[in-house]
């Protein structure tokens, strides 16, 4: 099979929960270097926030961020869909009186809603986030914005109070659960199956010829769009059962497993 695009998750994929680049990566992006392998990634995140990774694999094909809400080529964005704020404020007011952690995002920067324990220790461990923003009056019903994350809630009670929020507006957008409770809630077509075939489009190659590597439900769409749909070892059982191919390494160490045994 001839692959000339592969699209890699970065979040539980790439990287694991304490958001460390291993060594491993090193290793990827060597191989990458070798095999002229067509290489970038979808993820969950702002482009901004995947520059690292991206430099240490060598990547130089667009990548696509906000669960496939934006696609950029250098600084240049093929694409970037966004959402209006007055949706979201019953859903923001509320996770923040009930002490969640909220994040606006529209594509290039990141600011934090209020600066909360978890948000300060992002900022000073990961230096993350560039600043405090709090609509205030018309702002509310003039900003759009690409991404809003609403985070750190204490039980699983207190974050369907803010879900609740979001249901009638749903068909106005889209929310991506993680297992964590972090929610992200996007423009309606941010989707990271559509996102890889609106790439795959741009650069002239077809579903058959796309290897799609991931390890949560948010990257079924892509695991499904792909000819080739992998799913690492620590993937969740409904990603597994879409994939072509499940791996027997977890996060980087499957992604390498992928890429040597379609690369060989």
């Amino acid at each position: 099979m001839n692959i000339k695009l592969v699209v890699s998750d970065i979040d539980g994929t790439l990287i694991g929960s304490d958001r460390q680049i291993k060594p491993v990566i090193d290793e990827i992006g060597n191989l990458i270097k070798e095999k002229n392998i067509p290489f970038t990634m979808a993820s969950g995140r702002i482009p901004a926030r995947i520059g690292q990774l991206k430099e240490r694999l060598g990547v130089t094909l667009p990548v696509i961020g906000c669960n496939g809400g934006c696609a950029v080529k250098g600084e240049e964005f093929l694409w970037n869909d966004f959402i209006p704020v007055r949706f979201l404020r019953p859903a923001i007011e509320k996770a923040d009186k009930l002490g969640m952690s909220v994040v606006f995002t529209d594509g290039v920067k990141e600011f934090a809603y209020r600066k909360t324990e978890w948000i300060r220790d992002l900022m000073e461990t990961y230096n993350r986030y560039d600043g405090v923003f709090v609509p205030q009056g018309k702002e509310w019903e003039e900003i759009r914005v690409q991404k809003v994350l609403i985070a750190d809630a204490p039980s699983l009670e207190v974050q369907q109070q803010v879900t609740k929020e979001l249901v009638p507006f749903l068909n106005k957008m889209k929310v991506v659960e993680y297992p964590d409770g972090t929610l992200d809630i996007m423009a309606k077509t941010a989707d990271k199956g559509e996102a890889v075939r609106r790439l795959a489009e741009y650069l002239h190659i077809e579903r058959e010829e796309v290897m799609a590597i991931g390890d949560h439900e948010n990257d079924i769409g892509m695991i499904r769009f792909a000819g080739v749909g992998v799913a690492v070892a620590n993937a969740t059982p409904s990603l597994k059962d879409k994939a072509d191919y499940v791996c027997a390494r977890e996060m980087a160490e499957g992604v390498l497993e992928a890429l040597k045994l379609y690369f060989k």
